[in-house]
């Protein structure tokens, strides 16, 4: 694969953006085309490689089947009429994307993992999406909705290991991921930071068998609950085990389709 800068786009967070545009598909691929265009050229990417989840992660919902499950349990949307019509036409959108950009997707693979792998395969990556996941690429990520790049920083972690350990701990409501009770993610940050830890098991076995801290006696016996979490949330300890190598193999021949 030639060097190049690669814009990874995050497909299925990213077309949120048109759902309530009017037109037809080919209307609507065009306007995203070029809106993904202007991101690419404003973001100094020569390359344009876009990803799509593909009826969730087998991999995730084996080991715990309440994850995302409350995606279901949502509210229709006073517009729902709309939303649906625009996601009847997104297959077509979608294929006619693929004519000008490698389209990375899997059945029961998330977006996520494969845009993890080929951030590591590539090197030089720009991630476009607004999901705060993605900073575990540890690649810049640009947020198109708030126009600028957003950073673990913005989310009180120093580094990515932080950030992992923190989520775990914490869990992820967006994803139905139960963490330890009445511990959010800038909780689990301040008792981190606290006792100068870099992971949970680290923390555990710095806090103090007695305390007297509700927090800190959940953290205490939270080893089952974090260990799994960790297996939800840490793209980069399970990829491996989500992706084939017969899948590597086919994502490396459709980037260089495109761009050797």
């Amino acid at each position: 694969m030639k060097k190049g800068k690669y814009l990874l786009l995050d497909l299925s967070n990213f077309v949120f953006r048109f759902v309530m545009k009017h037109g037809s598909a080919d209307v609507l691929a065009n306007e995203i085309q070029n809106n993904i265009e202007s991101f690419a050229s404003s973001l100094l990417c020569n390359r344009i490689i876009i990803f799509q989840d593909y009826k969730g992660s087998d991999f995730r919902k084996a080991m715990y089947p309440e994850y995302k499950g409350n995606r279901k349990d949502r509210k229709p949307s006073k517009f729902q009429d709309q939303i649906d019509a625009f996601f009847k036409k997104l297959p077509t959108i979608t294929k006619m994307l693929n004519m000008y950009y490698p389209l990375i997707k899997f059945k029961g693979i998330e977006a996520d993992d494969t845009m993890y792998y080929v951030s590591k395969l590539l090197g030089n990556c720009v991630i476009l999406s607004t999901d705060a996941d993605l900073l575990q690429l540890d690649c810049p990520q640009f947020a198109y909705t708030k126009g600028k790049y957003i950073t673990l920083e913005d989310q009180g972690c120093d580094n990515v290991g932080m950030f992992i350990q923190a989520k775990a701990i914490a869990g992820d409501t967006s994803d139905n991921i139960k963490g330890l009770e009445r511990v959010g993610l800038k909780t689990a940050v301040k008792y981190l930071n606290k006792y100068n830890c870099t992971t949970f098991t680290d923390l555990r076995d710095s806090i103090p068998k007695n305390s007297k801290s509700k927090i800190e006696q959940r953290i205490l016996n939270g080893t089952e609950v974090v260990t799994r979490n960790l297996r939800l949330v840490d793209i980069g300890l399970v990829n491996d085990e989500i992706i084939t190598e017969a899948q590597k193999e086919e994502i490396k021949r459709d980037i260089n389709e495109f761009y050797d």
